[in-house]
């Protein structure tokens, strides 16, 4: 399923599409978000339980608002081996450089379990090390 199916014939801001097509999933606790941009710019939040955020003034303002949130980069993230069962990036990968350190850090994070998944959704463009991500195999 796709973005385009679950909004198929609405106009919608992109942030409420990625929401939606968040809500549509089968998502199993502990859930990782990139970024607080949908959480402090739009009023169409994804739900998570730990959000990692590389801007220390959206983490602290998070935190004051109660949400679990995280200083680090998503080539290195601050939390365990195996801590997480699913792994949320709207957009995020597609603003650094080389994905693959990313890419390797949400495969080490995440649960080796049957029900652990990685939603990633970005734009490819024409960026040549964004497009190496439709190939990988780590």
């Amino acid at each position: 399923m796709n973005i385009d199916e679950i909004c198929s014939g609405v106009e919608l801001p992109i942030h409420q599409r990625y929401s939606l097509l968040i809500s549509s999933l089968q998502i199993h606790s502990p859930v990782m978000k990139t970024d607080l941009w949908n959480e402090q710019n739009t009023s169409w939040p994804v739900k998570a339980d730990i959000f990692v955020e590389v801007d220390p003034v959206m983490v602290q303002k998070a935190r004051d608002a109660g949400i679990n949130a995280i200083n680090c980069s998503i080539t290195g993230l601050k939390l365990e081996d195996d801590s997480v069962s699913t792994i949320i990036d709207l957009s995020t990968i597609d603003h650094i450089e080389d994905p693959y350190p990313a890419l390797k850090e949400y495969c080490r994070a995440l649960r080796k379990e049957k029900k652990s998944d990685c939603y990633i959704v970005c734009w490819l463009g024409q960026k040549e090390d964004s497009r190496k991500m439709e190939s990988w195999n780590g």
